[in-house]
C-alpha cells in the first residue's frame, strides 16, 4: 500500500502497461513480414536442441553417479571433461536457436500481433501459476490453522466437522454438533 503512495508515477505506468496489454491486440503484420517471420521461425532446429539437451542430461547423469562423495578420481574427471563438451555443445545450439527467434521477433516487432499475443500469453502463465501457488498456501493455511484451533479434549471428528461448517458458513452445526456430542458423553 505504502509503495503504490510514495511511487505513484511507476505503479501508473504499470496498470496503463496491463491494460494496454490485455486489451490492444497489436498491428497487424504485413505480407512480407509474416513470411520472413515464418521462414526464419521454421528455420529453428528445434530438434537438434533436444537432441543436445539429452546428450548433456546424459552426460551429467554419468559423470554424477560416477563421482563419490568428496573426491572425483580421474574416471570421474573425464567422465567430467565430456559432460563439459556435452554443455558447450548444447548452449551453442541454444544460443544459435534464441538468436534465430530473436531475429524472428525483431521483424514482427514489440507492438505486433506476434509481440502482444506472446506477452500476453506471458502474463496469463504467470497469472495461473501465482493463483495456483495462493491456492496451495491457502490450503496449508487452512490446514494448519485449523490444527492450531483444535482444543485439547476436541476429537478429530469434531475438528473435521467444526471446518466443514466454517467452509460452508455453517458455524452454527459446529457448534450444535459439539453441543450434542459433550451431552452424549
Amino acid at each position: 500500500m505504502n509503495f503504490g503512495k510514495h511511487h505513484p508515477k511507476t505503479v501508473s505506468f504499470y496498470f496503463l502497461g496491463l491494460l494496454v496489454a490485455l486489451l490492444a491486440s497489436g498491428t497487424a503484420l504485413s505480407s512480407g513480414q509474416k513470411s520472413q517471420y515464418n521462414s526464419i521461425m521454421s528455420s529453428v532446429d528445434t530438434t537438434l536442441e533436444y537432441e543436445a539437451a539429452r546428450e548433456y542430461k546424459e552426460a551429467q547423469a554419468i559423470w554424477y553417479n560416477s563421482k563419490g562423495w568428496f573426491s572425483c578420481d580421474s574416471f570421474c574427471q573425464r567422465n567430467k571433461s565430456r559432460m563439459d563438451a556435452k554443455k558447450t555443445t548444447y548452449d551453442a545450439v541454444r544460443a544459435e536457436g534464441n538468436a534465430r527467434v530473436s531475429d524472428a521477433k525483431a521483424v514482427a516487432g514489440v507492438f505486433s500481433e506476434v509481440g502482444v499475443g506472446e506477452a500476453r500469453d506471458s502474463f496469463w502463465e504467470y497469472f495461473n501459476r501465482g493463483a495456483k501457488f495462493a491456492k496451495r498456501q491457502s490450503m496449508w493455511d487452512a490446514l494448519f490453522t485449523g490444527f492450531r484451533s483444535m482444543g485439547r479434549d476436541e476429537s478429530w471428528g469434531e475438528y473435521a466437522l467444526k471446518v466443514r461448517g466454517r467452509e460452508g458458513g455453517r458455524e452454527e452445526t459446529a457448534k450444535h454438533t459439539k453441543n450434542v456430542y459433550r451431552r452424549h458423553t
